[in-house]
């Protein structure tokens, strides 16, 4: 696969692990996908959703444990997540809402 002498050739690439990663779980090599995944979270700790695609591989393989122990991780990283935006302004498309209003449009 040619991911994987992309990932040799530059092994500390975030890009290159999270698309061999993505490769990996579409073709069902669900151990080597968490391998990667795993790689991704050590590179990016706040990369919740890497959580669930390692829950979900174990899942598919059988290891229930460990699939309850990374939803259990990417669920409270989500809601973590999802507190931290409604205590703040959030942008989208460039103007901040607050409380669901536009408090500038940028012309």
């Amino acid at each position: 696969m040619i991911l994987r002498r992309v990932v040799a050739a530059v092994p500390d690439n975030y890009a290159a692990h999270a698309n061999l990663a993505t490769a990996l779980y579409e073709l069902k090599q669900f151990g080597a996908a968490v391998a990667e995944y795993e790689w991704l979270l050590k590179a990016k700790p706040d990369l919740y959703v890497a959580y669930y695609f390692i829950a979900t591989a174990h899942d598919y393989l059988g290891e229930y444990d460990q699939a309850l122990a990374a939803y259990e991780s990417f669920l409270a990283r989500a809601d973590a997540k999802a507190n931290r935006l409604e205590d703040r302004e959030s942008e989208v498309g460039g103007c901040p809402l607050y409380k669901g209003r536009l408090s500038w449009v940028r012309v």
